[in-house]
């Protein structure tokens, strides 16, 4: 896992500009929804439904369940960038020189109609080692 929910965004603040964006993500309130058919409700983009974002574009406490507070518990807290929303979490034992595999095997059979059968396999293993740091994300080979 290298994403995790960002602090703010756990205790329902959406009132923040997240790394690599312009603008805060805005959380609309669900129970603001009116028809577009109602007067004076001025729709765009042939939408159905208009809606208002939360106040301060923050969530209340008490609109957010306790089974959603529970899932987002579950993950741990951002311990890389932050205030960015994707690749914000690097677990401390995952850094170092590690192995890694991928096996790949084909097996093919034929069975023709006046031979016998016939049936042929191959396999390959593709190996190798990367040194992961704390600074650093990405993948470089080991030497």
């Amino acid at each position: 896992m290298s994403t995790v929910p960002p602090a703010q965004i756990r205790g329902g603040n959406f009132n923040f500009v997240p790394a690599g964006e312009r603008t805060p993500i805005l959380a609309f309130d669900q129970l603001t929804s009116v028809p577009c058919t109602n007067p004076g409700v001025a729709c765009t983009s042939g939408g159905v439904y208009v809606r208002q974002p939360f106040p301060g574009n923050v969530l209340p406490a008490s609109r957010i369940s306790a089974v959603g507070r529970a899932i987002v518990n579950l993950f741990p807290t951002p311990n890389f960038d932050p205030t960015s929303l994707t690749q914000n979490y690097l677990r401390a034992d995952n850094t170092g020189r590690y192995r890694y595999e991928q096996p790949m095997a084909r097996w093919i059979t034929s069975f023709p109609i006046t031979t016998g059968s016939r049936s042929c396999s191959s396999s390959s293993t593709a190996r190798s080692s990367a040194i992961r740091t704390v600074s650093s994300r990405r993948h470089r080979p080991a030497t």
